[in-house]
């Protein structure tokens, strides 16, 4: 769960930074076909970009300290009925924080749906056709569309001015209500992000721009439609935000961009600023496998808490089938229960109990081609997909697979070939 936090809020800052972007440097051009994709860009940027990770080489000198060993047939025959040793009771914060969000998500689903279910309880008077459209006459305040529809209020038929038609035909033409559909289910997916809302109502004030830019190019005065708008400001109750545009919250911009001189196409070079904006973001998801703290160079067990190595990297004559086979890591005694620790960051790939006589174990994927197996395990911390840090605990100490007693069983990886650990441990 922490890991889907973190990725929320990494989504949700690459929004906010896009979106200022836009405020910042593209809200006051004419350009409002391009602002309307630039602008829809952003939700599927902001759910990509966390997930591209450029891995940055940088080598780093290992210090190798040999760790001593006995290279004696493991024969440690310590209880392993014991049970890990008992952990101490903490608040689970994912779990909290995981029930806070989805209490918010459902909140804002269940809205949206209310939105459109009140949508499919308008009862319609009379319905006509108009081309791709319906116009349909039922009890509603105000004109408003959603898709190909046009709703007009009963008792003002005769009032309603051809200019309101036309402006909500060009909203359907040119499919605006998608835009807000899929802004809605963003929103509830990122309901505890304050710019998601200032995006929508961007976003809605984009729509108006491009339309009335459409409506003035038909021949109409521009005095007789800045006269209509003002005359909607008077709206005494609101439509559903999905498809609701006729109204005045944005009179005001809406008046100022229509009578603002068209910006030049060399302003165009200005949407550019996007590419390094991007290029900036992706960095700074950029991963560096070969710093010290993803390379494995910790022990797998704190020192203290083991009694010894009781075989190492290489041949030897396996304790239990007595014939020599190859030993691909160390095996290291303690008491069942003792705390395991990743021995560098990473990303936890594999969580299972192995066929193989590893019994329980515990793999994770450190970058740069490092990977670290911890088997024999009693018991495991960890779940499959958790990102852990250098020095996290992984799991407990056991004989749970093929083996003579308790003890845990690390082997590093470079590349899909086992090395030395000893090599690598500091």
């Amino acid at each position: 769960m922490i890991d889907i936090i973190e990725y929320l809020l990494s989504a949700s800052g690459i929004m906010a930074l896009l979106y200022i972007l836009h405020r910042v440097f593209f809200s006051t051009m004419t350009f409002h076909t391009v602002n309307r994709i630039v602008l829809l860009a952003i939700l599927p940027l902001s759910l990509v970009l966390p997930h591209i990770s450029i891995e940055m080489v940088a080598i780093t000198p290992i210090t190798n300290e040999v760790v001593p060993h006995i290279f004696n047939d493991f024969g440690s025959l310590e209880d392993t009925s014991q049970v890990p040793l008992s952990k101490n009771i903490e608040w689970n914060w994912g779990l909290i924080l995981g029930i806070i969000y989805g209490t918010g998500a459902i909140l804002s689903v269940l809205k949206f749906g209310m939105n459109l279910f009140r949508l499919t309880k308008i009862k319609p008077q009379s319905i006509q056709k108009s081309g791709q459209f319906l116009i349909i006459i039922a009890n509603v305040p105000e004109v408003f569309s959603y898709f190909k529809r046009i709703y007009i209020p009963d008792n003002g038929v005769g009032e309603i001015n051809s200019s309101i038609i036309m402006h909500e035909k060009h909203h359907g033409q040119a499919w605006h209500t998608i835009d807000l559909v899929l802004c809605e289910l963003y929103l509830a997916v990122f309901w505890f992000n304050p710019f998601v809302y200032l995006f929508r109502k961007t976003l809605k004030s984009v729509h108006e721009f491009q339309v009335d830019s459409m409506v003035l190019q038909t021949g109409i005065k521009k005095s007789d439609y800045l006269q209509l708008l003002l005359d909607n400001m008077l709206a005494k109750q609101s439509i559903i935000g999905v498809y609701n545009y006729f109204n005045g919250l944005t009179i005001k911009k809406r008046v100022t961009m229509m009578t603002k001189n068209r910006s030049s196409k060399w302003q165009l070079f200005r949407y550019l600023l996007i590419l390094p904006a991007i290029a900036i973001m992706t960095m700074s998801f950029s991963s560096t496998p070969n710093s010290e703290g993803d390379i494995p160079s910790i022990s797998p067990i704190k020192a203290g808490e083991y009694d010894r190595i009781s075989s190492g990297y290489g041949m030897r004559m396996h304790p239990i089938k007595k014939k020599e086979m190859m030993h691909n890591g160390i095996d290291i005694v303690a008491k069942t229960g003792t705390p395991i620790i990743s021995t560098a960051d990473g990303v936890v790939t594999k969580v299972e109990l192995s066929q193989y006589g590893h019994g329980k174990m515990v793999i994770v994927n450190h970058g740069g081609g490092y990977e670290t197996w911890y088997t024999q395990m009693s018991d495991y911390a960890v779940k499959k997909g958790d990102k852990v840090k250098r020095g996290q605990k992984v799991g407990y100490v056991g004989s749970s697979g093929i083996s003579t007693g308790s003890h845990l069983h690390y082997e590093l990886h470079k590349d899909g070939k086992a090395v030395n650990p000893e090599d690598y441990i500091k």
